[in-house]
């Protein structure tokens, strides 16, 4: 008999920072338990050249009929996400102070007509960093709470509450056990007085692991016509041209940047040295755009000379305070 498949859900990575706007380097594993899931329910994962996609046997040639025949319990699908190329954070527009035990949660949360996105916004960021953790561990709880206050465990996606712990008496250790064995994998919250003081992630495997980001993927999300889309940003850097002027070019000329787009270069003065620095951050994708060149103030002195433009690999924290929360591309250039 011909077996027919269909596609029931296909992942794309999609990144501001290459002209076509795919992002090859990126690997995706389903956990053991997503992977028992798959073989039971019959899915087969095929690697695409943007990501992935989830293929399923027709049954009475009708996907929606072939979806709701499918065991509920397989839902979520988790896979690890990891990218490849070493330079991946510093092309992506992700925030600087990532905290030991973060990782980049991204959920097929928001589901439209028109598209599926794992973010609230339109590219993923700080706000899809949670914690990652084991399902037995201790918390340190704040000291600033009162020793009446409730700590309560809820459960993220079905809003509910799962456990309630007592303040610990001052003379002891200001901290809890939790234990989440009994509930299974998934996001959670630790609330005192409603205020959330930790959201999490909490898996064994995964924990171990220590994984760049987890994907989950909801039953709402696959049988659609449009794939599960997870943008990046392009990193924005302040672009530094270091000039030396080692041969014949006197070091008392004055010389000036021509942009090839509508932000300056803003000159400073140091021995034997000059340097540029843009105005503002500029996205490192404008690498493809018309290029910066240098040339001499006075006319006939030095003719206009073609500059490099930032790349992926090297890139420092500001050390001019502009934002120390800013990267900056160096480039030295000899003349």
């Amino acid at each position: 008999m011909k077996q027919i498949f269909a596609e029931l859900f296909e992942v794309i990575f999609v990144h501001d920072y290459f002209v076509d706007k795919i992002l090859r380097n990126i690997e995706l594993l389903p956990t053991p338990a997503t992977r028992q899931q798959l073989s039971r329910a019959g899915i087969i994962l095929k690697k695409t050249d943007s990501g992935l996609i989830g293929l399923i046997e027709l049954k009475l040639d009708d996907l929606q009929k072939t979806i709701a025949n499918l065991p509920g319990q397989i839902f979520p699908l988790i896979f690890s996400v990891q990218p490849t190329d070493v330079y991946f954070e510093n092309y992506s527009e992700l925030p600087l102070n990532k905290a030991f035990g973060q990782t980049y949660f991204l959920s097929t949360r928001e589901v439209k007509p028109y598209k599926i996105t794992v973010s609230c916004e339109d590219h993923v960021g700080e706000k899809d960093l949670c914690h990652l953790k084991p399902m037995l561990f201790e918390y340190l709880l704040p000291t600033v709470a009162s020793p009446d206050k409730l700590v309560k465990l809820v459960d993220f996606n079905k809003k509910e509450l799962l456990e309630t712990f007592s303040y610990p008496d001052k003379n002891s250790t200001q901290s809890i056990l939790v234990d989440l064995r009994q509930w299974g994998d998934g996001s959670y919250q630790l609330q005192i007085d409603a205020q959330v003081v930790l959201s999490f992630y909490a898996d064994s495997y995964l924990h171990s692991l220590r994984p760049w980001g987890i994907l989950e993927i909801a039953k709402s999300a696959i049988g659609k016509e449009q794939p599960i889309a997870i943008n990046f940003a392009d990193r924005e850097t302040y672009w530094k041209y270091i000039i030396i002027k080692k041969y014949q070019l006197d070091k008392k000329i004055e010389l000036e940047i021509i942009s090839g787009s509508s932000i300056r270069f803003l000159p400073a003065n140091i021995p034997l040295t000059d340097f540029f620095v843009s105005e503002s951050p500029i996205a490192l994708s404008e690498r493809n755009n018309s290029p910066n060149k240098i040339q001499g103030k006075s006319e006939g002195v030095l003719s206009p000379i073609t500059l490099p433009h930032a790349g992926k690999e090297t890139l420092t924290r500001d050390n001019m305070k502009r934002n120390p929360d800013k990267l900056v591309s160096e480039m030295y250039v000899y003349l």
